[in-house]
């Protein structure tokens, strides 16, 4: 009975088995599927470090190639591995407090941990705690450090991932009394809780069982009772990002849109410059006609009579002719 997935670096298959009780990593070549390495012993459930009971499941570090499993249905535990399966490090213990309690557990205790995902770069890793309700987080030395929980959204997480491109995904997998409705949830990269979420638009999740995220593809498994149903969804960027999914002439996108806000600006301060000089000629070319009448003998415009010229229309001309120049903000 197959329940976690894992694809390494160099395309090696790593399942947990909930029926043998093991975690196995499997090697593709001509069609064929060959055992590399198992970790427990089949058909044979335990909680030392040499057994499982009904791991749930499964990662492994791009690094060094470590494994770390969820061990959850029966122990509660995260067990580390390295890449040739030998043990390293058990952490995590069993929880059973329910309902209300659940705002008062403390870090470290698990309730059914049901997926892992890691953050390398950053060195933490996430671990969706199911029926405590929660994602705990942890660092590479195997402490708790803090967890993503609000009873308000959700009851439950059954499953989490993380995406170098977007930062965390979890799911939960079941509706709940307090929350009817079953959203993907988003913690974006550099941040520490969800700030948005999602789900489809034509119907509702039915127990989406696990979540994986891949450059701009975001895939939802669900095992609802009527058949399997793998869900996938586009993850679309703003036009003035230009950021392109498979990285490809990116830099150079991004560089002509620069280049473009920067000429804009150019000709508008230009176009700006040229009216207000041009406004300049025509106010000279005003006073040098004022200057001229009030040399003739029919003139009113005497020092003691002298109307002085009214600015607010030349203002008024200005701001009309500032109103018909593009502006930043228009030109795209």
């Amino acid at each position: 009975m197959p329940h976690g997935l894992f694809i390494d670096e160099e395309n090696n298959y790593y399942t947990t088995d909930v029926g043998t009780h093991q975690v196995i990593k499997w090697k593709y070549s001509n069609g064929q599927l060959a055992a590399a390495l198992t970790l427990g012993e089949r058909f044979v459930p335990g909680s030392d470090t040499q057994h499982f009971c009904k791991p749930a499941g499964v990662v492994v570090s791009k690094k060094d190639g470590s494994i770390f499993v969820a061990d959850g249905y029966c122990n509660n535990r995260i067990l580390h591995f390295s890449k040739s399966g030998e043990f390293i490090a058990e952490f995590g213990q069993a929880s059973s407090s329910a309902g209300r309690e659940i705002s008062h557990l403390s870090l470290g205790y698990f309730q059914l941990p049901h997926d892992i995902t890691l953050d390398e770069e950053n060195e933490r890793i996430y671990i969706a705690d199911r029926e405590n309700g929660r994602v705990q987080i942890y660092d590479f030395d195997h402490k708790p450090v803090s967890e993503i929980r609000n009873q308000q959204f959700f009851g439950n997480v059954y499953s989490v991932h993380y995406c170098s491109a977007h930062g965390l995904f979890f799911i939960p997998g079941l509706a709940t009394e307090e929350v009817k409705e079953i959203n993907v949830f988003v913690v974006p990269k550099g941040s520490t809780t969800f700030q948005y979420a999602f789900r489809p638009k034509s119907t509702e999740f039915s127990r989406p069982h696990i979540i994986r995220a891949n450059a701009n593809s975001i895939y939802v498994g669900e095992i609802d009772d009527s058949g399997g149903v793998l869900w996938k969804f586009n993850y679309i960027q703003e036009e003035s990002h230009m950021l392109m999914s498979d990285g490809s002439k990116a830099g150079d996108e991004m560089y002509s849109v620069k280049n473009a806000s920067s000429a804009q600006g150019t000709l508008v301060v230009t176009m700006i410059v040229i009216m207000a000089f041009a406004m300049g000629i025509m106010y000279f070319m005003r006073r040098h006609r004022v200057a001229i009448n009030s040399r003739t003998p029919t003139t009113l415009l005497d020092r003691a009579g002298f109307k002085p010229l009214r600015t607010d229309d030349l203002d008024d001309d200005d701001s009309e002719d500032e109103l018909s120049l593009p502006t930043q903000s228009t030109l795209k």
